[in-house]
């Protein structure tokens, strides 16, 4: 599964350090197969200028459960650009 954005030396963390990362830990667990399993509707895109956050939901099969997470960009200066893929059939 990865490292969930972890690259640390845990044995480096304080006591609430630890504490939020066990936290987060314990929440992927519980969310963990909607995200890996079910729909993704991406609700605001980072790359758009006159938005500083991204926002994804998250939504199982039979739509009786849903995770919405909204992200704020912390980019001084943006500068995306845009890729263009070609369409896949």
């Amino acid at each position: 599964m990865g490292k969930l954005g972890y690259d640390i030396v845990v044995s480096k963390l304080d006591e609430n350090e630890l504490l939020f990362s066990q936290q987060a830990l314990q929440s992927y667990a519980r969310l963990k197969d909607i995200i890996w399993h079910d729909e993704l509707f991406r609700l605001v895109s980072p790359y758009r200028h006159e938005h500083d956050i991204a926002a994804l939901m998250f939504v199982s099969e039979n739509q009786d459960k849903a995770i919405v997470i909204v992200l704020e960009v912390l980019i001084a200066q943006r500068s995306f650009f845009k890729i263009h893929y070609p369409e896949i059939i």
